[in-house]
This record gives C-alpha cells, sequence and structure tokens, in this order.
C-alpha cells in the first residue's frame, strides 16, 4: 500500500515486540517483524487485529540513528497510534503507526479510556502456525509507568504472550543498518571481561519449555534471546524460575535446539525476566 511521507522510511526488517488492545478489547502481545521504519514510524503485520488511532506500546532494537532518545540503550521502548490498518486475505492486519514518544499518553493504563485515541501526535525527541503457551487465563498483571523510564536492566513491559509466529527470516537487513555499527558492536548489558565465548547482540524468537528436574515439561512460553554465543544466552520471559534449574529451548527459525541451565536471572521491568542460560548438551551454530 503506496502513501506519501514527508519522510522516506528505510526497508529494514527487524523484531518487534507490540503490546496493545485488540480490536474487541482484549489485551495481546506479539512479536512480528517491521517491513520498514523511520525515526518516526513503521509499517509491520500483526496478526492480532487492532484499529486506527490505538495506542501500542513497541520494544525493539532500533538502529540508533533512528532513535531519537535513550541511544545508549539496548532495547528502544515508544509508545506509538495506529494511522493506517489495511485488513489482509490470509488473516491479520498490515499497519502503518507514528511513533508517539516515550511518555504514555493519558488514558493509555485503561482501555475504557479513549482520551487517548485522537490525541496530537508529539514528535519530540524526549511467526507460520501459532504456538500454544501455558493457559491464555493467566495473565501478567502490569501498570504503565507513566514516565516510562527505562532501568538500566528493563527491557519490556508487557502483559501475558497470546502468540508468537515465526517469519521466514530473523536477521536485520544489513545493507539498510551497516552503518549502525553500535547494534552488532554494543556489549550486552550482561557481558562480563573474562567470558569464554565472545556473545553477539542477535534477537531470536524462542520457544522455552520450563522442565522439572525428571525432564518433564511443566510449562511454556515463547521468549526473545537478547544475546548469545556459542555456549549460553540471555533470554526474555515473564517466568520465573530457580538459578540451577533447566530449560529447554527451540529456536524455530534457527532450526536449534538445546537443554539448558539457568545460571543467573535478573529482573526486568513489568514483570519480565532476564534468564541468563548456559547450554548442556551443544553448542549454537556447531561452535567448538
Amino acid at each position: 500500500m503506496q502513501e506519501k511521507r514527508s519522510r522516506p522510511r528505510l526497508k529494514v526488517s527487524m523484531p518487534v515486540q507490540v503490546t496493545g488492545y485488540t480490536i474487541d478489547g482484549e489485551k495481546f502481545r506479539e512479536i512480528c517483524q517491521t517491513h520498514d521504519a523511520s525515526a518516526f514510524g513503521l509499517c509491520l503485520i500483526l496478526k492480532s487485529i487492532v484499529s486506527r488511532n490505538t495506542t501500542l506500546f513497541l520494544s525493539m532494537q532500533m538502529p540508533r540513528r533512528l532513535r531519537l532518545y535513550d541511544l545508549s540503550t539496548e532495547i528502544y521502548q515508544i509508545y506509538a497510534q495506529v494511522r493506517r490498518v489495511h485488513m489482509l486475505a490470509d488473516g491479520g492486519c498490515e499497519i502503518g503507526i507514528s511513533f508517539i514518544g516515550k511518555n504514555p499518553p493519558p488514558g493509555v493504563e485503561s482501555y475504557q479510556t479513549a482520551e487517548f485515541l485522537n490525541i496530537e501526535l508529539e514528535r519530540a525527541a524526549n511467526t507460520s502456525s501459532k504456538v500454544p503457551i501455558g493457559t491464555y487465563s493467566e495473565t501478567v498483571t502490569e501498570t504503565y509507568s507513566q514516565s516510562s523510564s527505562v532501568a538500566t536492566n528493563s527491557i519490556y513491559t508487557s502483559d501475558s504472550f497470546t502468540k508468537i509466529e515465526p517469519e521466514k527470516t530473523n536477521t536485520y537487513n544489513t545493507s539498510d543498518i551497516a552503518s549502525d555499527n553500535n547494534i552488532i558492536n554494543t556489549p550486552s548489558l550482561w557481558e562480563r571481561s573474562g567470558r569464554r565465548d565472545a556473545r553477539l547482540t542477535i534477537p531470536i524468537d524462542v520457544i522455552i519449555d520450563f522442565l522439572d528436574p525428571s525432564g518433564k515439561v511443566v510449562y511454556q512460553e515463547p521468549g526473545l534471546i537478547t544475546n548469545i554465543s556459542r555456549s549460553g544466552a540471555c533470554v526474555i520471559a515473564t517466568k520465573e524460575a530457580p538459578i540451577g534449574s533447566k530449560v529447554k529451548l527451540n529456536m524455530i527459525r534457527e532450526n536449534f535446539t538445546s537443554v539448558s541451565c539457568i545460571k543467573a536471572i535478573t529482573s526486568g521491568q513489568g514483570g519480565v525476566w532476564n534468564l541468563h542460560l548456559e547450554f548442556i548438551d551443544k553448542y549454537w551454530m556447531g561452535g567448538s
């Protein structure tokens, strides 16, 4: 769908986590890929159906040159308003969104409050089949921060997962963002000197199976790897698990599955956890 814009958008493909309300008033959280992006908006395809003017909350590894703030943080979080909705024949919708800013508009914490639907935008520098996960009625209660300040270890503020849709690709369009070297070279928040394997800041969609001592799956949810090495990874999850317990990671797009041990846990904003994992049974990418 062509549309005239005063500022051209770049063809950038990157994963973005979207939190908001469907047209039926149900809260959702979905991970999808962008089609293009600029400093003031982007285009993506959602499986959830949203209405025009709805406010969404986005978390992504936006190239630094397209950011309006938080240039030094790994994850870029911003509120946005849906400006265009195009229904797709095979389900879902293509949406064009304009960024609002770091702070939430009035009424965003309550879907019943419609004050945010027609606000004046502030452009201030201030995956294939569905995967069943856990119990849909079990939600993670959250309150949007009015300041939306991003803590050092903050990754996402979100509700419970609803779905995760694997895409055909899971890589950045490096030709569009090659000059943004910080995306690849910025050390992880968990990076430390003396680590035996260098970690890469690569977002990867993953399914997490939480295992009991016998190896039986007791809970499953989608997560997002924020950095990875041949022997371990840091994964964002909504479920806390004890240090020393085991999980099974399934990277669908990478065709990689590994049983991993939780070596450390750090808390994030909005009730999410950063699970720092060590691969037990194999190396990622077949490293040795």
